[in-house]
């Protein structure tokens, strides 16, 4: 491995090049990410702010895309205070749903009800107060927390659909242009509607979430319901003429009105009674297919290491090594594919 990953320095572009070609060369090895990420992590998960956005073409985002691809082996510590608090943007921006991690992360690694709200909180907290670089505004350095802090306050005016119409194309002008987070749009998703999307989305669904309604969200996404990937905004965000705030209290499919309630929900008791399988309880294997499903839509092209990683975690999790091989490499035919015994 080359050793210029463990020294921090302005690189030049062609040490960016030859850096870059061996980054991309590990992915064929989880032993080659293994040892790239022992040699990041010392240093990037200690940087500041600061340091996040002036190394964010080099070791912030090579550190970033490999944390984000296992982030399920972190504590609740390194979560939040690296992934949540300042890599959210940069996570998003190299193409992870953010949202979508976290809510597995809720639903695998928290242990009841009480537990999955309190972690909840805590991330709200420390994504609201997020002092991630986006770009500038007139000169000035615009974060996280600032655009938080700006959707709080229009998003209750009355001139709110004016707001909510120029808030995207807001996010996408700070992260886009030459002072922005992804200037080097080479290095990042070309699709610069999708990301700041799902920026708006984080930002409105963290505002206005209660963290009594969130057991029910991640219960819901995480067995096998029939929406699709949650989408607050979907693109629609700024066309909407009639926009109103119940729109943006929870990602549109799955909105109240689709989740069950019963008159005694301020129970915690009664809150469990409202699904047969807690979240600390093992579901089947077929509960398990659905699951990964539910997260990795089928397509033509799966994305098959995000379906074994999140199966490794939810077979340690619940300490069965079997859901290890739910999903597995079929050599005779040549691609992956569910185990016929135990998921069909």
């Amino acid at each position: 491995m080359n050793q210029l990953f463990a020294v921090v320095k302005n690189l030049n572009p062609n040490e960016i090049q030859v850096l870059q070609q061996e980054f991309v060369s590990i992915f064929i090895s989880r032993e080659k990410q293994d040892e790239l990420f022992d040699m990041l992590h010392p240093v990037v998960s200690r940087f500041s702010i600061e340091e996040d956005f002036l190394y964010r073409n080099t070791y912030a985002r090579w550190y970033v895309e490999l944390f984000w691809r296992r982030l399920r082996i972190f504590s609740l510590e390194q979560i939040i205070q690296i992934g949540v608090a300042r890599h959210v943007p940069l996570a998003i921006a190299l193409g992870f749903d953010v949202w979508q991690e976290l809510a597995v992360f809720l639903a695998t690694q928290t242990n009841g009800i009480d537990d999955l709200e309190d972690v909840f909180t805590t991330m709200q907290e420390a994504f609201l107060m997020s002092s991630a670089i986006l770009g500038q505004e007139g000169g000035e350095k615009i974060a996280v927390k600032n655009l938080a802090k700006d959707f709080k306050i229009f998003s209750t005016s009355p001139d709110r659909t004016l707001k909510f119409a120029e808030f995207i194309p807001r996010i996408e002008n700070l992260l886009y242009t030459s002072s922005g987070l992804c200037a080097q749009k080479n290095y990042f998703s070309t699709d610069q509607e999708w990301v700041s999307d799902k920026l708006a989305e984080l930002i409105s669904f963290y505002t206005e979430i209660e963290k009594n309604k969130i057991f029910y969200i991640v219960n819901q996404y995480t067995s096998g319901s029939s929406y699709s990937q949650p989408s607050i905004l979907s693109g629609s965000f700024a066309k909407e003429k009639n926009f109103k705030k119940e729109d943006i209290s929870l990602p549109q499919t799955i909105k109240e009105k689709n989740i069950p309630v019963t008159a005694s929900q301020n129970s915690k008791h009664d809150e469990l009674q409202v699904f047969q399988k807690p979240v600390v309880a093992q579901p089947s294997y077929q509960d398990i297919k659905k699951m990964v499903d539910a997260v990795f839509p089928q397509s033509s092209e799966p994305d098959f290491k995000g379906i074994v990683a999140m199966l490794n975690t939810l077979s340690e999790k619940y300490d069965d090594e079997k859901i290890r091989d739910l999903y597995f490499y079929n050599e005779q035919v040549g691609k992956f594919q569910w185990s016929d015994s135990l998921s069909n």
